[in-house]
């Protein structure tokens, strides 16, 4: 829309990988751990002269270095509500000054072993300003983080495992994201690697510059030859909440799967609401959006088609092997769509204890019958 020229959509743990030396690792496995601001995602490629190959491909879009600074709000604030009984939640002005801070002393305690937030005039009591001053100390910040670091590797170690892969199977680790800065994150890669991460990579530069190697190369006759995997699987929503994969994660790309549309009901139309994720029920999941499809459609067969850039296209076929291709409406924002299956789920919960409650009065008054006519 913008008028880009589009050559190609990569992930961005794969384009990270680009940065890597091909000559240098042919035939070997590279670990990409992307820690970035938002989001944690995790692939194991294996190169071969200039085919690259993603094995397995994984992660956590709702973790990241946002996460970290959130705990050490979470601190800051803490501390300054025992030091003076003042609560700094209520104040926008505050908060974001929090924020920034916060920011900033994660930063230096990359390098440095104790800092001092310091920020003027952060509230006021009784017309008197009143300032905040928190020692902060990397031990401590470790102390606040080092169940989101596990987490990162209990990620990487599904991954792993999904392809049967020990770690022992990865010759070289990348580390790229603004937040594999941390020691504490730089410190368990290597103790759950055994090995050193690899430092030729820049964490912040090496997804854009392995996106920029690889436009250049697509002009050559020995370009690049990227072999992708879809990192969560694709579904639609179910009854009652529940999740049916249509493609499974890690189906290399490009890819097709297909399913039969289910029965009309009352002649009625049929629309499926397609989500993308790891959790067995959508509320878990990524909403990406609705098919809407008419009545006499019905026990059609529908392709989900992932091509090279992991672009899903919708297509329907005939009775007489016609096809066309849907367009993905999306009336309904996610928050919506999982209030709805929220509130879908909590009236078959009342139904079902409604139900039960009249079926035990009627094994009662059953019960009391028996019990008047001498009955067992």
């Amino acid at each position: 829309m913008a008028g880009l020229d589009v050559v190609r959509i990569l992930n961005a743990p794969t384009a990270a990988a680009l940065v890597y030396d091909p000559e240098q690792a042919a035939g070997l496995n590279v670990l990409v751990y992307d820690l970035g601001g938002g989001t944690f995602d995790v692939s194991v490629l294996q190169l071969h002269g200039n085919v690259m190959e993603v094995l397995a491909t994984g992660g956590d879009t709702f973790l990241g270095g946002v996460d970290f600074d959130n705990r050490i709000i979470d601190f800051v604030l803490e501390e300054f509500r025992n030091q003076t009984k003042i609560d700094l939640t209520q104040s926008p002005i505050a908060m974001q000054r929090i924020k920034n801070a916060a920011e900033a002393a994660k930063i230096d305690l990359s390098l440095l072993s104790n800092v001092v937030i310091e920020l003027p005039y952060i509230a006021d009591r009784k017309g008197k300003p009143v300032d905040l001053r928190i020692p902060l100390s990397r031990e401590r910040v470790n102390a606040l983080v080092m169940d989101l670091v596990d987490k990162t590797f209990q990620l990487v170690e599904r991954v792993l495992g999904e392809k049967s892969l020990n770690r022992g199977d990865i010759q070289e680790v990348l580390l790229v994201g603004g937040q594999t800065r941390m020691p504490l994150v730089q410190g368990k890669a290597h103790q759950f690697f055994g090995k050193p991460p690899r430092k030729g990579v820049h964490p912040d530069e090496s997804v854009a510059l392995g996106a920029a190697l690889l436009a250049e190369s697509m002009s050559e006759i020995d370009s690049v030859t990227l072999v992708d995997a879809l990192s969560m699987p694709i579904g639609f929503a179910m009854p009652g909440g529940r999740f049916r994969k249509v493609i499974e994660k890690n189906t290399q790309i490009p890819s097709k799967s297909s399913f039969r549309l289910p029965p009309a009901r009352d002649g009625k139309g049929l629309e499926l609401d397609i989500f993308q994720g790891d959790g067995d029920r959508i509320i878990d999941n990524e909403y990406l959006g609705t098919l809407k499809f008419p009545a006499e459609v019905a026990g059609q067969r529908v392709n989900f088609i992932l091509d090279e850039e992991c672009l899903l296209h919708v297509t329907i076929e005939s009775a007489s092997g016609q096809t066309r291709e849907l367009t993905l409406a999306t009336h309904d924002t996610p928050e919506a769509l999982k209030v709805a299956w929220q509130e879908e789920s909590e009236r078959r919960r009342l139904a079902a204890e409604r139900q039960m409650t009249s079926e035990e009065q009627s094994r009662g008054i059953f019960a009391s019958i028996r019990k008047v006519f001498g009955g067992q």
